[in-house]
């Protein structure tokens, strides 16, 4: 400022000569508004530079002179323009006389502030949280640590207090409002504790679920730098402690500064400079808008009387700009015509300071308004930021989801084209309709109910919907409808958002009978994950093994299964069939939980996705014990067999046939004892309905090393079991063994056995019996072919549903049926109950039911088994008994009642 105060005085005598030229060419008496103008300009940039440099009396004096002069354009009266121009004259003379009088070049002028700059605290800043809530308090110690702060909770005012006068004062204190001492206690402990201490009290954040100026005002009453609601954005909260505590230095604020008077406009940017501001000068204020684009100031400081292009005129041009509309622009002038100065503000600008002025004061009005520009542009890119995101998660939401809205009356006003593509509706058909044009009819009115009733309340709805496409079929959705709220908090539409989950119901309907079936299998079954680890057993294999699931899950089957009798090479084909992601069958040596060994048949095949990956295994397992022991048995027991046994070599040599072998194929001793291999062989196939077949398995089975179990028919209706088998000496084939059963009586045992099933199936249909289930879990119920028409319907029309079977029931049986249902899932009372039920074209019959409740290991009712059958005729005809008998009862006569014989 020094250096600059030196060069001002030097150029005094200039400034000086140039206003005294220009008065010397005005005719005062009758001065042009031009030349008035341009000795104003003159003037007014002596009167602010003087006082910026500490020249003051000139200062005053040229401000005088300025004065004078606005009087002298203003007035049109000759006698006063008269009387104006000579007091001009003295007071230019004046003015030179002070500006000849050699000021003193070290006298005193404004000075600079010092610069301000944050000092070097610790990385991690201390702060107090002040929060009785310990949930909300330990989620904002978590914000702040992660952020590297270090953090102190303290859970209540006393603990505040104590830590206070205990321990180092914080670099900041996070307090909330409300605390059990009062609604506002935070605000005033804060008063209390700073009235209390005589040194600099730390920088105070309040957050609070309080939104009224009551609480606020004491807020900042209290001397709180921020109040923030709750719950606080964790950006802008880490912003502005970062801010108060100096933790990172600020980015300086930019500023650009334009005068065309270089000198004034130096010192007042080196006051800038001096507090930290990043300033940059221009002395053309016609270069104002180039530079604009390049600097991005925060802050554009004017001068207001500038050649080419006045202040005010500058900031009208930039407010026309869509960039800079909230732009702040101070004007900083010598200036005091009030006129002038509302034009200036009303033509853009924000603030308007008077040369010469003070430093601190210049600072503090400049650098609030860069503070404040710089939030709102902070707060206009979180707003940019944010809805970039929401406008991205829109986007990726309509790729993946269903997506619908509609207006608060329910009716559609937007549909996306995955709704359009799963419903089979085009948009034009679906715009102003309600969603009830989807409706399945799989769901209760209730569901509906229910559903309308939350999203009104202005609450969120989830849940599972069946929905009804344009070509009649079903598809089902994962729903969630989000209502928006108004002012008022009513609903003025609803967003909802859908997933197909169609496949995935069907999968799980599916699975459910699967689970079911397998559950009541006989054989074992073990579903494990891609590495062979357990994932679910059912009770066969408990049954076989003595293993539960819980004894198996997460292990491998291997673990607990296998013992010393376990055949090595067997294990080694499954493992390498597993890794390969195979299936494989395998007979196997198991051991049960009490280490008994059986022997276990395995057929595993491998469980894959729709796209075909491998997912795990599936092994259904027999227990074939009895068979092995009955294999090794007949081995030791060949000769008394009475199958037919036959053994060759390898090539094909007879080595022996037992008796039951001759007598099942017709030969006699003498021919088998003569007969050659081929002519045995001749002789066989004479007597197979299909000679060719057998030959090229038998072909096969020379080549091969692998056993055979097939079945052989003869021309005269009879059938064997043929098993084939090699046979080994010193782990080599030498030959096969053949067995021939007779399995033509077994067969035909089994078929009259088909025959009796089906003739008792039909004549439970003869007996208008029904079976049928009931799904508890899913609601779903499945009955048999006969129960349509006990319920007056043809066979397969009417819908199963548990809500169809209780609409069918008599009136005054209805709740007999719901408290026998009840009864038997809750306290498993026996489900047999006789009861009317009422027929589409009004007929009532009667129907017995009787069922049971199965029921999971935890006792749940899962399901409910049971059989209908109609009595109609048997409870019609004890009525009529009953009637029968009253009439006898209510008769004087005697009545006798006889056989045909007369007895």
């Amino acid at each position: 400022m020094a250096k600059l105060r030196e060069q001002f005085i030097a150029q005094l005598p200039e400034k000086m000569h140039a206003i005294a030229q220009q008065a010397g060419c005005i005719d005062l008496t009758s001065p042009t508004h031009s030349e008035l103008l341009a000795l104003h300009r003159l003037l007014h940039n002596l009167t602010g530079s003087a006082g910026t440099f500490g020249l003051h009396s000139l200062s005053d004096m040229a401000r005088q002179t300025e004065r004078l002069l606005d009087h002298l354009r203003n007035t049109e009266d000759k006698v006063e323009q008269q009387a104006i121009a000579s007091a001009l004259s003295v007071a230019l003379q004046r003015m030179d006389k002070l500006a000849r009088s050699a000021p003193d070049r070290h006298a005193p002028s404004l000075t600079a502030p010092k610069v301000m700059r944050p000092p070097k605290g610790k990385r991690s800043p201390l702060l107090y949280v002040v929060e009785d809530d310990s949930q909300q308090g330990q989620k904002l110690i978590g914000v702040l640590e992660e952020a590297g702060y270090c953090p102190r909770l303290l859970d209540g005012l006393s603990a505040f207090s104590a830590a206070m006068r205990a321990d180092e004062l914080p670099a900041a204190i996070i307090i909330d409002m409300v605390f059990p001492d009062g609604d506002l206690a935070g605000a005033e402990y804060i008063r209390q504790e700073r009235e209390a201490y005589s040194g600099s009290f730390p920088p105070v954040v309040f957050l609070s679920v309080r939104q009224d100026l009551d609480a606020r005002l004491a807020a900042y009453r209290s001397g709180a730098a921020h109040y923030l609601n709750k719950p606080v954005s964790s950006e802008r909260l880490l912003r502005l402690l970062d801010e108060i505590t100096q933790r990172v230095p600020p980015e300086p604020y930019r500023v650009l500064m334009v005068d065309d008077e270089p000198l004034i406009l130096e010192a007042q940017a080196s006051m800038l400079r001096a507090a930290g501001m990043q300033v940059s000068t221009l002395q053309d204020p016609r270069k104002t808008l180039e530079q604009m684009q390049t600097l991005d100031p925060e802050v554009l400081v004017l001068d207001f009387h500038m050649p080419e292009i006045s202040g005010p005129e500058l900031a009208a041009l930039l407010r026309e700009d869509e960039r800079y509309h909230q732009l702040p622009i101070v004007f900083l002038s010598a200036e005091l015509d009030p006129d002038w100065q509302s034009q200036a503000l009303s033509l853009g600008g924000d603030d308007f300071l008077q040369k010469p002025v003070v430093p601190d004061y210049l600072i503090n009005r400049v650098s609030s308004r860069a503070h404040r520009a710089r939030e709102l542009r902070a707060k206009q890119s979180e707003i940019q930021q944010l809805l970039y995101q929401r406008e991205r998660e829109h986007l990726a939401l309509n790729q993946h989801a269903i997506v619908s809205i509609a207006d608060s009356a329910g009716n559609i006003t937007y549909v996306n084209d995955l709704f359009c593509d799963i419903s089979g509706y085009c948009p034009e058909e679906l715009l102003g309709k309600n969603h009830r044009l989807l409706k399945s009819g799989q769901h209760p009115d209730s569901l509906y109910k229910e559903m309308w009733a939350t999203i009104v309340s202005g609450q969120t709805w989830f849940g599972e919907v069946c929905n009804r496409r344009k070509d009649g079929s079903l598809y089902w959705v994962e729903s969630t409808i989000t209502p928006f709220l108004d002012e008022s908090g009513k609903p003025y539409q609803y967003v909802s958002i859908r997933t197909d989950i169609s496949h995935a119901k069907a999968v799980e309907q599916e699975l459910a009978r699967l689970s079911q079936v397998a559950s009541q299998t006989t054989n074992g079954v073990v579903i494990t994950d891609m590495a062979g680890r357990v994932e679910w057993v059912n009770d066969g294999f408990t049954r076989i093994s003595g293993y539960t699931l819980d004894d198996m899950l997460g292990r491998k089957p291997g673990e607990l299964l296998q013992g010393p009798e376990t055949d090595p090479c067997t294990l080694a084909r499954i493992r390498a069939a597993l890794e390969r992601g195979e299936g494989f069958k395998a007979d196997l040596v198991n051991y049960t939980n009490e280490n008994k060994p059986y022997w276990i048949r395995i057929q595993c095949n491998p469980l894959r996705d729709n796209k075909g990956s491998l997912q795990g295994f599936m092994a259904i397992e027999s227990d074939v014990t009895q068979e092995k022991e009955d294999a090794y048995q007949l081995a030791a027991t060949l000769e008394s067999t009475k199958d037919g046994i036959l053994a060759v070599d390898a090539s094909g040599k007879m080595l022996f046939m037992n008796l039951q072998f001759r007598q099942m194929w017709s030969m006699t001793e003498p021919m088998a004892d003569s007969t050659s291999d081929e002519q045995l062989l001749a002789h066989a196939m004479t007597q197979l309905l299909d000679p060719e077949g057998f030959m090229q398995k038998v072909k096969v089975l020379y080549q091969s090393t692998e056993e055979l179990d097939d079945l052989i028919e003869l021309l005269d209706g009879r059938v064997f079991e043929r098993h084939s088998k090699p046979l080994r000496r010193d782990g080599k084939s030498v030959g096969r063994l053949w067995s021939f059963h007779d399995i033509t009586q077994r067969l035909r045992a089994e078929q009259a056995a088909e025959a009796a099933k089906e003739r008792l199936r039909r004549g439970q249909l003869y007996a208008n019996i029904g079976t049928w289930e009931w799904d508890i879990v899913t609601g779903e119920l499945f009955w048999s072919e006969r129960i349509a028409p006990l319920f007056g319907y043809p066979a397969g029309d009417l819908e199963t549903s548990y809500v169809n079977f209780l609409a069918a029931v008599h009136p005054d049986d209805r709740q007999a049926v719901i408290d026998a249902v009840a009864a038997c899932i809750e306290n498993d009372a026996p489900y047999d109950i006789e009861h009317r039920v009422v027929w589409p074209d009004g007929t009532v019959r009667w129907l017995l039911e009787r069922g049971a409740v199965q029921r999971d290991a935890e006792g749940n009712p899962l399901s409910m088994i049971g059989v209908v059958q109609d009595i109609d005729e048997r409870k019609r005809a004890v009525q009529d008994l009953l009637i029968f008998r009253r009439v006898f009862d209510a008769t004087e006569q005697g009545i006798g009642v006889t056989d045909a014989e007369g007895f």
